[in-house]
């Protein structure tokens, strides 16, 4: 059965030729490999050169991930589509277990493996889903909405799958993945919907470095748009809404921070009163609030955010200087608990 691997690229040139050599080192070897390259301006067609006769080169203007992911899935041949990010790497026979699992399992629409995350691959081996506990095809959309556990490059889907739900939103730049896997899933309510699989393998080693977009401000404030839009979408669900109300306030806190970070104490201050009033929405109830600690590990402190929304009110020099102050006495004090363990490293 013809697998069509899709590799999307923008500016990856460093770290495309790996990501390729995974694909071609697979002990299943029926697929094509399509790589769209989404107006690289660095020597990507270069790096490409020596693979010329083992894929099919797709050049588009820039249109973001889910554009270049959509382009390669209509160029493919394959009743199965695998995705891999330029910047990841496939174990050897991550292609292998996947096709054996579609054809043992035909009620699957997708599969999915666990997989590592690092600064090189092989850095850590540690699963990313070693707590990860699979979810039956009833409970995949809440589960997704929880924490998306299905990374991108560890997914095989049917084209036909993808033929009901639809494509990548090309409007979505933060969580178009998400978006798909919650649209395969079926919605809230799930029922007749073809099941998720998941291999208990660690197939893929996902690469994190600071090129990721996943680390800037623009992606956290992508993801923050992506989850309203699918508040609109799910939120006459119950629990969809609560869930969704608990990844707004905990994205709003991740760009209070980064926000806050950068000296931007307005916007920060906007973000935390943002992620202080999702966080609170979040909660079925007040008394759940004390009950539940699950729930309240998993979403941002609504006491914190206020606290921090009150002190970016303060005059920016005084926060600045409040801000030095404490990261100097954060390194003194670190300094002077690496001073006291010292002495006993020594004598070990």
């Amino acid at each position: 059965m013809l697998v069509s691997v899709v590799i999307p690229t923008f500016n990856s040139a460093d770290y495309l030729a790996p990501a390729i050599q995974s694909v071609l080192a697979q002990t299943y070897q029926d697929f094509e490999i399509i790589v769209v390259d989404d107006a690289s301006t660095d020597h990507t067609e270069e790096t490409l050169r020596p693979f010329a006769k083992r894929i099919c080169y797709v050049r588009q203007d820039r249109g973001g991930p889910s554009e270049a992911r959509n382009r390669g899935i209509l160029q493919a041949r394959g009743e199965l589509i695998a995705f891999l990010d330029a910047d990841d790497l496939w174990r050897p026979t991550k292609l292998a277990r996947q096709v054996e699992y579609l054809d043992h399992h035909p009620e699957a629409c997708l599969v999915y493996t666990d997989f590592t995350r690092g600064p090189q691959p092989g850095s850590n081996n540690e699963s990313r889903l070693q707590a990860f506990k699979p979810r039956d095809s009833a409970q995949a959309f809440h589960g997704l909405l929880e924490e998306n556990f299905i990374a991108t490059p560890t997914v095989m889907v049917r084209r036909s799958a993808l033929a009901r739900s639809g494509l990548f939103d090309p409007k979505l730049r933060g969580s178009e993945d998400l978006d798909l896997w919650l649209r395969l899933a079926g919605g809230p309510s799930g029922i007749s919907v073809p099941s998720f699989g998941f291999i208990d393998e660690v197939l893929v080693d996902v690469r994190q470095h600071e090129a990721n977009t996943s680390r800037s401000v623009d992606f956290i404030q992508e993801q923050i748009r992506a989850t309203r839009m699918m508040l609109t979408r799910w939120g006459d669900d119950a629990a969809a809404a609560r869930l969704l109300r608990r990844r707004l306030g905990t994205c709003s806190w991740n760009l209070a921070f980064a926000e806050q970070n950068r000296g931007r104490y307005a916007q920060a201050r906007s973000a935390y009163w943002s992620s202080a009033y999702h966080a609170l929405a979040a909660r079925p109830s007040a008394l759940s609030y004390f009950i539940d600690g699950k729930g309240r590990k998993s979403m941002p402190p609504i006491a914190g955010a206020v606290a921090r929304a009150v002190f970016m009110s303060l005059p920016s020099p005084l926060v600045s200087m409040t801000r030095q102050v404490a990261q100097s006495f954060g390194r003194a004090l670190r300094a002077s608990r690496a001073g006291r363990r010292a002495p006993l490293a020594r004598r070990g």
